[in-house]
């Protein structure tokens, strides 16, 4: 299990569930950081890189996949130089698309917590008397410094708890890879990490969107239950192509089409398959047995 308050009263949850292993998710580990910077900052979003940086590390293997296929005209329509790269990944789209391509490793707790003091010099604009000399710069525009007076903090509660953000299982079983679909040119394997706390925030950050829209409450309801069900049916989908290892079968579909469901509606692909079978036609047959209709 993983929680944003591990280990707060760990020992009640050991207690009420018998051999119950938990780590504090990453999300809110690093949350507790980056919500008291200045995001108005110029150095906000290098900050954020670096200090995700001192966090968790990118597997090599993965790494060189992603380098190759850029490099080679066989990802994004064209081949990248080394300076086209190095742009690239100063993006933040570069990283919103290209980060199921990229395994995280976290680091372990001594090596985090030395990165994390050298990333507090780097960016700190002020210095105490026998510390390490103050790298940072105040914004040209607004004259802030990049850190809050809670910044300090922060950091310092941070490395006491560094030592629960580590994986329980290795790097291997903590992500469900789909590999390349066979109609597919690039090379790098897809991986949907078992983690799972980042994407529940980024989709709890979807629904709140439609709760600042200012709708009725009865359409509010109705597009979350929406959006959940939908959400839900794209992650079996993804999983369910990740179990796939026939090439055969997944040559017959487009590699662009890959990754959409079938059919979102799987009520209604319950009565079609009931009428099916009605005519005589055997359930291996449909093409369509992995059915998970709503209950009443």
């Amino acid at each position: 299990m993983r929680s944003g308050r591990w280990p707060t009263k760990i020992d009640c949850w050991k207690e009420v569930f018998r051999g119950l292993e938990g780590r504090l998710g990453l999300f809110h580990f690093i949350q507790r950081v980056t919500r008291t910077l200045r995001k108005r900052h110029v150095d906000h979003f290098p900050a954020i890189n670096q200090l995700l940086g001192a966090v968790c590390f990118c597997n090599q293997e993965d790494c060189e996949a992603l380098l190759v296929a850029l490099k080679e005209c066989t990802l994004m329509g064209k081949k990248h130089s080394d300076d086209d790269i190095a742009e690239l990944k100063v993006t933040k789209h570069f990283w919103q698309r290209r980060a199921e391509c990229l395994r995280k490793e976290m680091r372990q707790p001594d090596d985090m917590c030395h990165n994390l003091d050298q990333w507090f010099t780097w960016f700190k604009c002020t210095a105490s008397e026998g510390s390490q000399p103050a790298r940072g710069r105040v914004d040209p525009v607004t004259g802030d410094a990049l850190f809050a007076p809670e910044t300090k903090t922060a950091i310092a509660n941070w490395k006491e708890r560094s030592m629960h953000l580590q994986d329980p299982l290795p790097l291997d079983q903590m992500c469900d890879v789909t590999f390349p679909n066979p109609n597919s040119p690039h090379g790098p394997k897809e991986c949907l990490s078992r983690r799972g706390e980042s994407n529940l925030d980024s989709f709890h950050l979807t629904l709140v969107h439609f709760g600042n829209a200012g709708m009725r409450e009865s359409l509010a309801d109705s597009l979350n239950s929406t959006v959940t069900a939908r959400r839900n049916l794209q992650i079996r989908h993804k999983l369910k192509t990740c179990r796939l290892t026939d090439e055969n079968t997944r040559a017959l579909t487009p590699a662009g089409w890959e990754t959409v469901p079938d059919c979102f509606n799987h009520s209604e692909l319950d009565h079609v398959n009931k009428i099916v079978r009605s005519a005589g036609i055997k359930q291996e047959q449909d093409g369509h047995a992995d059915v998970r209709p709503r209950q009443l």
